[in-house]
C-alpha cells in the first residue's frame, strides 16, 4: 500500500472544505464533515493528506463499528459484550482520516437531519432544495450507502424524518422522491429484521 499522499498545503482552491476539515481536526466533536462534489475535484485527496496529522483513537477489539470503548454511546454488540464481560478489551487504533465513516459518524449526521426538521418546525425557513439534497445525498445516491451499512438504524431514521417533513409540509417532495425513499427504507427494514 503506497503511504505518500499529496501534501494537504499543496492543495489550491477548495477554501470551504480545507477549513472544515481543520476544524473538525481540532475539534472532533464538531461530528464530522460531509463531503461531496463532482468527481475529480479532490475530495478525497483532501481528507487522505490530513491522514498523518490525525490523532490515535481507542477502539473496541473486534467491533466492526469502531466503538470507543469510553464513549457514551455504543453499538448493541458492545452494549451486549458490556453486559457479559464486564468490560470492553480495546486498543489503539491510527485513525485512518475522516474516511472511516463509523457508526457514530452516521448517527452524527441524522441527529442533523432531525434538526433540520426542527427548524423547519421553528422557522419555516428551509427552502425545498434542502431537502431534495438531503434525500439525494443520503437516502438515493447509492454511493452513500456507506451509511446504511454502518449503522442502518440512523439511515431508516433519516429517511423517516424525510418522510414525516413532507407530511408534515415543510418539504414540496415529487412523489417519485418519496416512493423511492419509501422502497429503500423497505429494503432497509427488510436487512434489519
Amino acid at each position: 500500500m503506497d503511504n505518500h499522499y499529496f501534501p494537504f498545503t499543496a492543495i489550491v482552491g477548495q477554501e470551504l472544505l480545507k477549513k472544515a476539515l481543520i476544524l473538525n481536526a481540532i475539534n472532533p466533536s464538531i461530528g464530522g464533515v460531509l463531503i461531496r462534489g463532482d468527481k475529480g475535484t479532490g475530495k478525497s485527496t483532501a481528507v487522505r493528506s490530513l491522514r498523518d496529522v490525525l490523532p490515535d483513537r481507542k477502539m473496541v477489539e473486534g467491533c466492526r463499528f469502531g466503538c470507543d470503548p469510553d464513549g457514551a454511546e455504543i453499538c448493541m454488540e458492545c452494549r451486549r459484550k458490556l453486559e457479559e464481560q464486564g468490560s470492553l478489551p480495546s486498543r489503539q487504533v491510527r485513525m485512518d482520516g475522516m474516511l472511516a465513516h463509523d457508526h457514530h459518524g452516521a448517527k452524527n449526521i441524522k441527529d442533523r437531519v432531525e434538526h433540520l426538521l426542527g427548524f423547519s418546525a421553528t422557522t419555516g425557513a428551509v427552502d425545498n432544495w434542502v431537502y431534495d439534497d438531503v434525500a439525494e445525498t443520503l437516502i438515493l445516491d447509492d454511493e452513500m450507502r456507506r451509511i446504511s451499512e454502518n449503522n442502518p438504524y440512523a439511515a431508516v431514521r433519516m429517511g423517516e424524518i424525510l418522510l414525516e417533513t413532507a407530511e408534515r409540509g415543510y418539504w414540496d417532495a415529487p412523489d417519485e422522491t418519496l416512493n423511492r425513499i419509501r422502497e429503500v427504507l423497505l429494503g432497509l427494514e427488510y436487512e434489519l429484521e
